[in-house]
C-alpha cells in the first residue's frame, strides 16, 4: 500500500484489515501456482527426478482444491481492493479537499468524473502542475485547480458576450457533438460539430463562399426552385446540400472571424489550435492530461473523454455566454 492509499485508514480500518488479509491470500496463489508449475516442468525436463528435498510430490486432487481455494480468495481480493481504493479516492476529494469549503462546484466536478485524467505515460509535461494524484496507472486532476480555471473561462466569456463579440464552438470528438451543437443553437454562435475544413480560420474568404453557398441552396429549396430540375438532378442536389449542411451547417452565423475558440480536446483539433495561434485569436480549451497547455490561452483541465464531463463544461461555458448576454441587454 502507498501513503496515498492507506491514508485516512483509520477510517476503513476494517476494509484495509480485510483487505490485507486478502493480499495475503493472493500472494499465496500467486506462489503455490508458480512453485507448482515449475515442479512440472523440472519433471518433464528429468524423468529420473521424482522427489527429493525440494520437490515434495503433491496429490493432483489436493493441488486442484487448493488452486480453487486461492482462485476465490483472490476474487474476494479483489473486490475488496477496488472498493478499497475507491473508497478511499472519495474521501481524498470530497472530504479532505472540500472539508473546509464544501464547495458544490468541486463536487459537481467530482460527480461528472472530470477528475479523471490518463495515464501517466501519456501526461504531456506541461500539465504536470494540475496533476494531484494518482490511483494505480491513471492520474487525478486537482479539482480546485480545475475550478479555479474554469471561473476563469466563464469570466472570459461572459465579458466577451458583454461586448457582443463572437465564439466559435470546435469539437470533433464524438462524446462532445451534440453537446456542442445543442449550446450553439441555445446561445446563437457558430459552431463546427464534426470534421474541422482546414482554412476556416486561416483561409476564411474561400470558405465564407462555400457558406454562401449553402444559404443560396437552402432559399432556392425553401422557393420550390428546384422543382424545375429532372428527378436526377434534384438527387443531386440534395446531396450536395446536405454534404453543405454537414460541412458548414454551424458556420452560417460566422461572418467574421471569431474573437475567440472554445475547443474540445486540443489535442485532437491540433489544426483549430494552429490556425487561431497563427490568426492571434485566444483559445479556451477542455484539456486533459496530453494535451499541451503551454499553446492554450485559458485551458481547463479535465477529463474530455467523457460525455457527462465534456457536457457539464460546455454547458457552463454556454450559461456563462448567455449571462453576458443578458448583462449587455441590460445595460442598453
Amino acid at each position: 500500500l502507498t501513503g496515498f492509499e492507506i491514508r485516512n485508514f483509520s477510517k476503513n480500518y476494517c476494509c484495509l484489515a480485510l483487505y490485507q488479509i486478502t493480499y495475503i491470500f493472493h500472494l499465496c496463489h500467486i506462489a503455490v501456482t508458480s512453485r507448482e508449475v515449475a515442479r512440472q516442468i523440472a519433471r518433464v525436463q528429468n524423468p529420473k527426478l521424482r522427489q527429493g528435498p525440494f520437490l515434495i510430490r503433491i496429490q493432483p486432487k489436493n493441488f486442484i482444491q487448493r488452486r480453487r481455494y486461492f482462485h476465490k480468495m483472490l476474487i474476494l481480493y479483489t473486490s475488496l481492493k477496488n472498493f478499497y481504493l475507491l473508497n478511499c479516492l472519495a474521501m481524498e476529494i470530497t472530504g479532505e479537499k472540500t472539508a473546509k469549503i464544501n464547495d458544490p462546484i468541486i463536487e459537481a466536478l467530482f460527480n461528472v468524473g472530470a477528475h479523471f485524467a490518463l495515464a501517466k505515460s501519456r501526461r504531456h509535461p506541461s500539465a504536470k502542475s494540475y496533476i494531484f494524484g494518482a490511483k494505480n496507472t491513471v492520474e487525478i486532476f486537482d479539482l480546485e485547480k480545475t475550478k479555479t480555471c474554469l471561473e476563469n473561462a466563464k469570466k472570459f466569456v461572459a465579458e466577451m458576450a458583454s461586448r457582443g463579440e463572437m465564439l466559435l464552438l470546435v469539437s470533433g470528438k464524438f462524446e462532445a457533438r451534440d453537446a456542442i451543437r445543442n449550446a450553439g443553437t441555445l446561445i446563437g454562435q457558430p459552431f463546427v460539430a464534426g470534421r474541422w475544413i482546414g482554412g476556416a480560420i486561416t483561409n476564411f474568404n474561400e470558405i465564407r463562399k462555400r457558406v454562401e453557398k449553402l444559404l443560396e441552396m437552402r432559399t432556392k429549396l425553401a422557393s420550390g426552385e428546384f422543382a424545375k430540375y429532372t428527378k436526377k438532378e434534384q438527387l443531386l442536389l440534395d446531396r450536395e446540400l446536405d454534404n453543405l449542411e454537414k460541412l458548414f451547417g454551424g458556420l452560417t452565423s460566422m461572418i467574421t472571424l471569431p474573437k475567440a475558440l472554445f475547443v474540445v480536446d486540443p489535442t485532437k483539433e491540433k489544426t483549430v489550435v494552429a490556425e487561431a495561434r497563427r490568426k492571434k485569436i485566444p483559445v479556451i480549451a477542455l484539456a486533459n492530461s496530453d494535451c499541451d497547455f503551454s499553446e492554450i490561452d485559458c485551458p481547463i483541465p479535465a477529463n474530455d473523454s467523457a460525455v457527462k464531463s465534456v457536457s457539464f463544461f460546455v454547458n457552463e461555458i454556454a450559461e456563462a455566454y448567455r449571462q453576458g448576454k443578458l448583462k449587455k441587454h441590460d445595460n442598453q
